[in-house]
């Protein structure tokens, strides 16, 4: 499972919107779709923003 993937499904286990996510990021919800569905790489600053947002640890995505 990708990275992304992962976030996507702990988004969604904390209830967080589309709409809140990208406005934390401070992104439009339009480029937060576009990360989500791999239209655009998510650059690695928002990835950690997003997973801290969430509270997953990436470290655990990269031992996998």
């Amino acid at each position: 499972m990708n990275i992304m993937k992962r976030l996507i499904i702990e988004r969604g286990y904390k209830y967080i919107t589309q709409s809140v996510m990208a406005e934390y990021l401070g992104i439009t919800l339009a480029t937060l779709h576009r990360y989500e569905t791999g239209k655009r790489r998510i650059p690695l600053d928002l990835t950690i923003k997003y997973a801290e947002k969430v509270g997953f640890e990436l470290k655990l995505m990269v031992i996998e």
